[in-house]
């Protein structure tokens, strides 16, 4: 890895947010913005162990105490590359990371903060083996990602980067499209869940789409098998059908014109197994989810990163084009900092009783409201136009659009969008001149993964299926699938 250009650490990485200056972001060389979000994996887990080769960063090797967990019979686990034979495998379970989970894995008043994320998966999978609750704890060592360890080494990887919920996919990704959940935290596991009686599934809120298309600004949602995009927000569809497109789409629209490649794109990966789906007889029968959802195998999120940078970085709108590769919140794995608070979008919260599997946590009420970020989740943001760097900036989900909003001259989006206290991704872009940067034209790496059991998106997914079949919901439609051998990028 080469060496690399370390900025100073903000205020943020002292517990203290700061502003940051920011150039304009309407006059920067950027024109068109592409979103890859990921799901369900901690910073710590997926770039901390790059600290080996980047002292700067703020990863997974402390530089004093060890950092440990304990689980619920009282053994320790400590923070530790993963071995190789856990490289070879998945773990074989979704670990909690709804929004009680997030909180009695960050705070007690008497072991610390952060000191229950064991503890936690031990008692929601009490049949787990000690390898499995090691996985909690562990991370990839330094290159065994290919794809997103390489892409780390020439580009600009943001170690404050952190979920704009202290909980699951539902709320993290809503406040990705509009910088609000409107008082939603929580999401179904199944189409039984009493939360689909009492909370909004049919969100309505303002979204960054929206806003695009009040700009004339062309923009494209990407998906493989469902859109969650227009899942949770069904209107989406309906009212900008032609602006979600299947993944080959993308493939093909990039090799295009510069002045009709989106302004703003969004690509979301590939959530269901195929026979999960008996209603709509799926074709793809070969391609599992590539979402690095657990227990999904992040081999093959690596084997679409590499599909998406290889297309940009061939393609003739790479240096006008900014990547964002994100993931939408941690997954129940452990990360040592803390999240910061946050300013409210809205009015909204929600409340709710929740019974933990800990007798020690016992039942409690809680009311959220949307006042403080959830754990740091990998990002990394590549262009010819960014530095080979750790940047030490805060940021969150929101900060995408706050950049969106700003390089486009765009009406707001809530409050939350508009604080001072939240940045913008515009810091990175340098305007005067291109960063040298020998960025690879070309990355390969091999697909594979075993099928594995259903994971918390994906029930939610199906659970709000029949309420979605006929208000819109964008799906991949099986006489356009376009199949592909599985080991070609």
């Amino acid at each position: 890895m080469a060496k690399r250009i370390t900025k100073k650490p903000s205020e943020a990485s002292s517990g203290r947010a700061a502003k940051i200056a920011t150039p304009d972001a309407s006059t920067d060389p950027i024109k068109h913005i592409v979103v890859l979000m990921f799901e369900n994996r901690s910073f710590d887990q997926m770039l901390g162990g790059l600290q080996v080769r980047c002292p700067q960063l703020d990863g997974s090797i402390p530089a004093g105490d060890l950092r440990v967990n304990e689980d619920k019979e009282g053994r320790f686990y400590q923070q530790l590359p993963l071995t190789a034979e856990m490289l070879r495998r998945e773990i074989g379970y979704d670990p909690k990371h709804e929004h009680p989970n997030v909180m009695y894995q960050l705070y007690d008043s008497g072991r610390g903060n952060n000191q229950n994320f064991v503890r936690d998966f031990s008692w929601e999978h009490p049949a787990s083996s000690e390898i499995d609750r090691q996985y909690i704890m562990s991370y990839y060592p330094a290159d065994s990602l290919p794809v997103l360890h390489q892409l780390a080494g020439q580009f600009t990887i943001c170690d404050k980067w952190f979920s704009s919920v202290p909980g699951p996919t539902w709320a993290n990704r809503l406040f990705m499209y509009g910088g609000t959940s409107q008082g939603t935290v929580r999401m179904p596991e199944n189409d039984l869940d009493p939360i689909l009686h009492h909370v909004r599934i049919s969100f309505d809120m303002d979204t960054v789409f929206d806003r695009l298309s009040e700009g004339d600004i062309n923009w494209k949602v990407y998906f493989h098998d469902y859109a969650l995009s227009s899942n949770l927000i069904p209107r989406l569809a309906l009212q900008h059908y032609g602006n979600f497109r299947n993944f080959a789409q993308f493939e093909s629209d990039v090799s295009g014109s510069d002045d009709d490649f989106p302004g703003f794109s969004l690509i979301e990966p590939r959530y269901l197994y195929p026979h999960q789906e008996d209603d709509y007889n799926e074709p793809d029968l070969n391609y599992p989810p590539n979402d690095c959802h657990p227990p999904h195998s992040v081999f093959d999120g690596e084997h679409l990163l590499a599909k998406v940078y290889n297309a940009l970085r061939n393609g003739p709108m790479w240096d006008s084009t900014l990547l964002v590769v994100l993931f939408d919140e941690y997954g129940g794995f452990y990360d040592h900092v803390t999240p910061l608070s946050a300013v409210p979008p809205d009015g909204d919260t929600e409340t709710f009783t929740y019974t933990y599997k800990d007798p020690a946590g016992g039942e409690k009420m809680f009311t959220f409201g949307f006042n403080s970020l959830g754990c740091r989740v990998p990002a990394l943001l590549i262009s010819p136009w960014v530095e080979q760097t750790i940047l030490h900036t805060q940021f969150e989900h929101v900060s995408v659009l706050k950049y969106v909003i700003e390089k486009f001259k765009l009406r707001g989006l809530g409050a939350r969008i508009a604080s001072n206290k939240t940045n913008s991704i515009g810091s990175a872009i340098k305007t005067m001149q291109k960063p040298h940067i020998a960025a690879a034209r070309s990355l390969r790496v091999p697909s594979h993964a075993d099928r594995v059991p259903i994971t918390s998106t994906q029930k939610a997914l199906l659970a709000a299926l029949p309420l979605r079949a006929k208000v819109g919901m964008m799906r991949e439609h099986p006489k356009k699938a376009k199949i592909k051998h599985p080991g070609t990028v």
